[in-house]
């Protein structure tokens, strides 16, 4: 099921279907049950494919719309619509696919020195497949010599804008990923992801509850302030109670003591926060205040740009080892980020 990607291709069975309708939202003032607008969905997608299910969906849809008090015209009206986005989002994505995402679902073995993975490519013009696989434990050099492998073999139009992403759970979030540095020969230079392209981490957990305040988070970003949660915040009580009398902050900023970072990451995960930034080693005013500034007034796509500059000046300025860029880290599960699916169940066919 990892690592996930933001767009949905044609339904090809039943986990396909519920996970459509799992994160479908009905159009404000149209009363059709969720139920019904993924069927019309699905219907959609199977005619543009040349499926053969797509008549025996419209048939279903007419059957059962009058019993849900659905008028038939507001069913054409509402296929209709749904069609035209498909051809319009089809006819963008072959026009101007977007970057591609190495995504590396990483499995640390305590104490977090060595890792098994497995590498994954997902591109805007629909492939998601493994590329690679590593069973057997390795040093944290090995898979960034394998992600340089990816980068090189799988994704060569356009290595320079992939997005580097590491799928851990919350109890690794602070795993020092963007540091890692797969080291030079007389041959050919090292390679350092955190300064050479944006990585950023995400999580392999979510949960029903966390995904619907994602949601709620995620619509709301445009409008919502930043919120800090700093030393007083530490205990994560305190954390959460932050964080649910601020359903709305989609972005937080984390400066508390290194022995409590992950404590607070967790609490952030669980309220469904999709972008934290925190400084692994420093907290307090200055860098509070540092992070701060990062992150007001940027929009939540730019926002892994940023970092990965801020850690390019940091390697640039040798001189200044305080420079907040150097131990910066990046949890990135932004609203153009589609959450992990949920487990197929009945919850996921009654719910938006």
């Amino acid at each position: 099921m990892l690592p996930y990607a933001d767009g949905t291709p044609p339904p090809v069975g039943l986990a396909d279907a519920t996970d459509i309708l799992e994160g479908y939202d009905p159009h404000p003032g149209q009363p059709m049950p969720p139920l019904l607008q993924g069927v019309v969905h699905i219907g959609v997608h199977e005619r543009a494919a040349g499926g053969e299910l797509a008549d025996d969906l419209d048939a279903w849809v007419r059957s059962t719309a009058p019993r849900l008090g659905v008028a038939p015209a507001a069913v054409d009206q509402f296929r209709a619509d749904a069609t035209a986005v498909h051809a319009t989002t089809t006819t963008a994505s072959r026009h101007a696919a977007a970057p591609p995402r190495v995504q590396v679902e990483l499995l640390p073995a305590p104490p977090g020195h060595l890792f098994t993975y497995q590498i994954w490519v997902w591109s805007g013009d629909g492939r998601h497949e493994v590329v690679l696989t590593q069973d057997t434990e390795v040093a944290s050099h090995r898979v960034v010599e394998a992600i340089r492998q990816v980068l090189r073999t799988e994704v060569r139009e356009h290595p320079e804008t992939a997005l580097l992403e590491f799928f851990v759970s919350p109890a690794w979030l602070r795993l020092d990923v963007d540091t890692w540095e797969f080291p030079s020969d007389a041959e050919d230079s090292g390679f350092y992801p955190g300064i050479t392209r944006r990585v950023v981490l995400r999580s392999s957990e979510r949960t029903r509850e966390t995904y619907a305040s994602w949601k709620r988070r995620s619509s709301a970003l445009p409008t919502s302030p930043r919120l800090l949660l700093d030393e007083r915040c530490a205990d994560p009580a305190v954390a959460r109670a932050r964080l649910e009398v601020s359903p709305e902050a989609g972005i937080v900023v984390v400066s508390c003591d290194r022995q409590q970072q992950g404590r607070v990451l967790r609490q952030c995960i669980e309220a469904g926060v999709h972008t934290v930034l925190w400084h692994r080693e420093d907290h307090g005013g200055r860098i509070s205040t540092d992070l701060l500034a990062l992150v007001e007034g940027v929009d939540h796509t730019q926002i892994p740009e940023v970092v990965r500059l801020e850690r390019a000046k940091a390697m640039a300025d040798p001189d200044c080892p305080t420079h907040h860029g150097r131990r910066l880290s990046l949890l990135h599960d932004g609203p153009d980020h589609r959450p992990p699916p949920l487990a197929p169940d009945p919850w996921a066919l009654t719910q938006p």
